[in-house]
């Protein structure tokens, strides 16, 4: 999902414990995640189980100038252990929000967004962009109607950096266990005021969130099945198979494969990546790994070859074994799933997602997927993915029957 920060879509005005939460308030100056000790690893971090909180502090969290926590609601930040695609351990960072509204008898729900930070640069990470009002990733505005309205419902929120310490950015098996285990250290954390492993959990998000959100539900039958994951809801879904690059390739978005690749190159350095790229290719992905959400539209219509040492590297044997081994399909979700994408969509491909929903009901999914045929580009669709989105997962936490579309 690209910027677009001028499109609105807040609707609505009403819109394990406490060890290393700094007393006081909130942190004033917000440092970036390069130079914060917050996100770096501590001493033994291999021994920690998935999903242990290594740290936590409260934090004032803002969306487009307007302050969030506060009247509304309460912010927190928790440093935990996740896994990276590889299972090695590494530190991820979420943003907890909890309404300031009273607690349901029995504790509150969960809800994980997915923040479509498509971006290759950590001062990007929504840990960081939440506690500067977000001037730089202007995604995490549109997705501002979520929030809102979630916390109206009395749900807590977290926003995990699912990206990884390394802006791994739709690398499947990073963003699904940082996603995962996001959900892991927020049941345990008190001040959540969840009913720990017994929390409904649905998970939502668009575009880069909701490849995140879907490699999630993928991965968590093997990864975390303790979860009570209720309903999944992914907008705009990239599957990222060889198909959904020759889409991009020359098109509007190109500029996501200058990214995407060096992201990937990142976590399997066996792409090589930069022994294929020519001069004029290394500057296009140097461009790619500053700004936020910016990729997208970064190199429009750019035909990889023209960037490249070799011609068609994409159909090269060590290229084709990561592409493969990221796409989504490898496994599928047990929770309830609705997806959507807009027929028109000119930066995600419909025709990958429509295989790979076969491909999940083939396979015992009970998922609902409405292709839109409204005609509205990417961005645009966002304003009608979210109202669905939320009144599925408002379904599948009251525990009416699941729809499906298999």
């Amino acid at each position: 999902m690209g910027g677009g920060r001028g499109l609105a879509v807040c609707l609505s005005a009403v819109c394990a414990g406490l060890a290393g939460l700094a007393p006081g308030a909130a942190t004033a100056d917000p440092r970036p995640p390069q130079s914060d000790s917050f996100y770096s690893p501590p001493h033994g971090l291999s021994h920690e189980p998935r999903g242990a909180i290594l740290r936590s502090r409260k934090v004032d969290v803002k969306l487009g100038g307007v302050p969030v926590t506060g009247a509304q609601a309460k912010g927190f930040q928790l440093a935990y252990r996740t896994n990276d695609a590889h299972l090695r351990p590494v530190v991820g960072v979420t943003t907890v929000l909890v309404p300031t509204l009273p607690p349901p008898a029995g504790g509150r729900d969960l809800v994980s967004l997915q923040d479509a930070e498509d971006s290759l640069d950590p001062t990007c990470a929504p840990s960081y962009q939440l506690q500067l009002s977000s001037p730089d990733n202007g995604n995490l505005e549109l997705e501002a109607t979520a929030v809102y309205n979630q916390l109206a419902a009395g749900r807590s929120l977290a926003i995990p950096d699912h990206e990884g310490p390394r802006s791994e950015y739709i690398v499947t098996g990073m963003e699904g266990h940082a996603t995962l285990d996001s959900i892991r250290a927020v049941e345990r954390f008190r001040r959540a005021e969840l009913p720990g492993r017994r929390t409904k959990v649905g998970m939502v998000g668009y575009s880069g969130g909701a490849h995140a959100t879907a490699s999630a539900g993928e991965l968590a039958p093997s990864y975390a099945r303790e979860l009570r994951i209720v309903g999944i809801a992914a907008g705009g879904v990239p599957v990222g198979n060889r198909k959904t690059v020759k889409f991009l390739n020359g098109s509007v978005g190109a500029g996501v494969l200058f990214a995407v690749s060096q992201a990937l190159n990142r976590e399997f350095p066996s792409l090589r990546l930069f022994s294929l790229l020519n001069r004029a290719g290394k500057a296009e992905a140097k461009k790619a790994r500053k700004g936020c959400a910016s990729s997208v539209f970064q190199a429009p219509f750019a035909h990889f070859d023209d960037y490249t040492k070799v011609p068609h590297a994409f159909k090269l044997p060590n290229v084709r074994k990561v592409i493969a081994r990221n796409k989504l399909g490898h496994a599928t979700p047990t929770a309830p799933t609705f997806f959507y994408n807009a027929i028109s969509d000119e930066i995600v491909a419909i025709k990958p997602l429509d295989k790979l929903v076969a491909h999940y009901c083939a396979h015992g999914a009970r998922l609902k997927y409405y292709r839109d045929p409204a005609g509205l580009e990417h961005i645009q669709a966002v304003t009608i993915f979210i109202p669905m989105a939320l009144s599925y997962l408002t379904d599948r936490f009251a525990g009416r029957p699941v729809p499906s579309t298999c």
